[in-house]
């Protein structure tokens, strides 16, 4: 093994060992893509009919203001659309129709929007309309929209329909 002292040799050695023990570095190349969710009212959450608060509404006889109050709990939001910009929520009441005839209950006071689930992020801009401005994101945020109607003296005993409309749209 004469071999071994010779440099040239030695030199050899040293590139097969350090060939043998590389530490080359490689990476891999990621992508991926997030597609934007809902920005929703939870329909769920406005699927059943809501029934007046009171449970026993009768004609008297002269004009009863706020007779009739709904309390529309528990609307749930979503936002998981990605784009950082909050949400706005309206409502539309109108008014309750009767169900055989075209009497009709007015709308009385509306109290609009209450007991926000993010109080710190929602800004009342008026009884029927929120703003979202967190911008974060989020998800199961809920509402409760309150409102009542009158009941006219000239007002048919009967069963009455009617709807509030809500929407919600990115700010």
């Amino acid at each position: 093994m004469r071999y071994i002292g010779n440099p040239l040799c030695i030199a050899t050695l040293c590139a097969i060992a350090t060939s043998i023990r590389s530490s080359e570095t490689e990476q891999a190349q990621l992508a991926a893509t997030i597609n934007p969710g809902a920005l929703e009212i939870a329909p769920a959450s406005l699927a059943t009919e809501f029934n007046p608060v009171q449970a026993d509404i009768r004609l008297t006889g002269t004009t009863q203001t706020d007779a009739i109050t709904f309390n529309i709990s528990d609307i749930e939001i979503n936002d998981l659309n990605g784009d950082g910009l909050g949400w706005k929520l309206t409502a539309v009441p109108h008014v309750l129709s009767h169900t055989s005839n075209s009497s009709t209950l007015p709308i009385g006071t509306v109290a609009g929007f209450q007991n926000f689930s993010d109080v710190a992020n929602t800004s009342l801009e008026s009884p029927d309309e929120i703003l979202y401005t967190s911008g974060s994101g989020i998800a199961n945020y809920t509402v409760d929209f309150l409102l009542s109607y009158d009941i006219p003296l000239t007002a048919t005993a009967g069963d009455y329909n009617g709807i509030v409309i809500f929407n919600i749209i990115a700010e």
